[in-house]
């Protein structure tokens, strides 16, 4: 994992670099994974600001995990 980690770090912006760090390292006031989408667009199509938001992008959950 971590030889797939730096060989995909060195080919990443540092904003999207500082992004998964926190994320990554578990800290508190890191984003979450829709956030993270919502930032990583905002960054890859250069927006000044974000085009989406995080409640507008759905998860799905796994087959097995639908009935409770």
């Amino acid at each position: 994992m971590q030889k797939t980690y730096w060989k995909n770090i060195l080919l990443l912006d540092k904003k999207l670099v500082d992004l998964l760090r926190r994320a990554l390292a578990y800290e508190p006031d890191a984003p979450g994974s829709k956030e993270l989408i919502v930032q990583a667009r905002k960054v890859l199509l250069r927006l000044s600001e974000p085009d989406i938001s995080a409640d507008q992008l759905i998860t799905w959950f796994p087959d097995n995990e639908k009935e409770s």
